[in-house]
């Protein structure tokens, strides 16, 4: 669903029709949400042995392909072009969108701006989107003073970086930020169950069940597949996780580097149950001002901190098995100083027979 605003999905399904015994229903993601303007409403639907992620909201980045001046970009997006035949390149901007440049070799964001039109320019002897700008964002690095060709397919995740790479622009007024997933029921899929790139979204009541590829919940900027942006301001509670394999926060750029910085940002992950979780039950990367409270975890290592600042650990029932190490990791990288870990309930103080 894409270029929509405020789409919503009620009682709706993904999953192999009873009794037809086969193994998945689809070849990609059950809900693929790029570019919206609004974030759309998932409540009481299943996404079941879909062949890859549950659900992946976020907004499409794209290459600086040249600067024509410090107020005049051209990206590398066709005009005119359809992605899986659905929206025009133009239509992802629009005269007063907010546009935000990335440096995808440390995560920075270095410039924003407003659009002030939308036009097209020639680049390697075709048109493609250029947008003017409301004030300079000068300093882009571009495909074009870097020699390089249109982006091909997968470069940013199988390449091989042999040098830097240009700045990406995200178009900050499609990211589907206010997203409700609410009710519903994952899993059993090939990769990762929800990935949210968005923000001021809640994601509640819902259950996740069998073990993913990939994590169950993933609050991350994904810039390597060119998906954006920094989650903030996100609610989540009262979800049941049961045997998923990890809910996690992260920044990913470009050949699969990782940034310094703690960009991901307001986030409660409270009231949910994580039953028999394997590897971590959470693990904290690149956040700050993240509250894990009154959760109840069923894991050898509940939580996993690093590189992050202002964490409340607080009010958990953490129940592990005999032997297993302290309930919350802290990494080199975490600040020690401002993490709070008080009133948690460890080991048989208060185990419950079963987490269901």
């Amino acid at each position: 669903m894409r270029a929509s605003d405020g789409a919503k999905l009620r009682r709706c399904s993904a999953e192999p029709l009873p009794g037809s015994h086969r193994v998945g229903c689809n070849v990609a993601d059950g809900f693929h949400c790029p570019s919206n303007r609004k974030g759309p409403l998932l409540e009481n639907c299943r996404f079941l042995r879909v062949n890859d992620d549950c659900v992946n909201i976020y907004s499409k980045c794209h290459a600086v392909a040249k600067c024509l001046g410090p107020q005049q970009v051209v990206l590398d997006l066709p005009a005119g072009a359809r992605s899986l035949g659905l929206s025009t390149g133009a239509s992802r901007y629009r005269p007063g969108d907010t546009v935000g440049f990335v440096n995808p070799n440390n995560g920075d964001v270095e410039a924003v701006a407003r659009v002030a039109g939308v036009e097209t320019a020639d680049w390697r002897g075709k048109p493609h989107v250029a947008l003017r700008l409301d004030r300079p964002a000068g300093g882009l690095l571009s495909r074009d003073e870097l020699g390089k060709p249109p982006v091909t397919g997968r470069e940013y995740l199988w390449g091989q970086k042999t040098g830097p790479v240009e700045h990406f622009a995200v178009n900050l007024s499609t990211k589907g930020d206010g997203s409700v997933i609410a009710g519903c029921l994952f899993g059993h899929n090939r990769a990762s169950g929800l990935k949210i790139k968005t923000s001021n979204g809640v994601i509640e009541n819902n259950r996740v069940e069998s073990e993913p590829q990939g994590s169950c919940l993933l609050l991350l900027c994904e810039l390597r597949w060119m998906e954006g942006w920094i989650p903030r301001n996100l609610v989540i509670r009262g979800n049941t996780f049961d045997h998923a394999r990890v809910l996690t926060t992260h920044y990913q750029l470009p050949y699969d580097g990782r940034p310094a910085s703690r960009m991901i940002r307001r986030v409660s992950i409270e009231d949910n149950v994580f039953a028999h979780a394997s590897e971590f039950a959470i693990r904290l990367n690149n956040a700050c001002d993240v509250q894990v409270v009154r959760n109840r975890i069923q894991s050898a290592r509940p939580v996993t901190i690093d590189n992050c600042d202002h964490v409340r650990i607080a009010d958990n029932v953490f129940e592990m098995p005999a032997g297993a190490e302290s309930p919350v990791a802290l990494g080199p990288k975490a600040d020690k100083g401002s993490i709070e870990i008080q009133n948690n309930i460890t080991g048989d103080e208060k185990r419950s027979a079963s987490l269901k």
